[in-house]
């Protein structure tokens, strides 16, 4: 075999090996302080600031997940790479809602990427936003129950 035919059969093997995306895209998130078992953890992802922290379905995808004490992972697939910004909170009541006080507090705890905080309202996304790429596999968020 000529060594024109080794550099063939080498580039197209590589090309095999290396050629679409062998690896999803998973972003984990860590959900830490829930303090009960009762009802779910919803985990919201955008990735435009269109209602975030506002309205769960205009979120990118969403995971809901069985409480455990203390804290627990999930993980989005086939994510790719961009900003995104975290909401999340304790459905306690498993009504598939974050249940507000008359004027808007949450009644369930809350948690937001890069621990974002508002001033008379919710953070804005770009407080709350990240890079997610391959050297940001992985977010850590934190349940705060306030108004209850």
């Amino acid at each position: 075999m000529s060594i024109l035919k080794y550099i063939v059969l080498a580039l197209l093997l590589s090309t095999l090996t290396f050629s679409g995306d062998d690896f999803s895209n998973i972003l984990s998130v860590r959900v830490d302080n829930i303090r009960d078992y009762g009802g779910d953890i919803v985990i919201l992802l955008f990735n435009q600031p269109d209602g975030f922290c506002k309205k769960e379905s205009k979120a990118y995808k969403f995971i809901e997940v069985t409480t455990k004490i203390d804290s627990l992972t999930a993980e989005f697939k086939d994510i790719p790479f961009g900003t995104y910004a975290i909401w999340a909170f304790h459905d306690e009541d498993s009504n598939d809602k974050m249940k507000k006080n008359f004027i808007g507090i949450p009644k369930e705890g809350i948690a937001i990427s890069n621990n974002a905080k508002g001033f008379m309202g919710p953070p804005s996304f770009e407080d709350a936003s990240f890079k997610f790429n391959s050297y940001c596999p992985q977010k850590e968020i934190t349940l705060k129950y306030i108004g209850k």
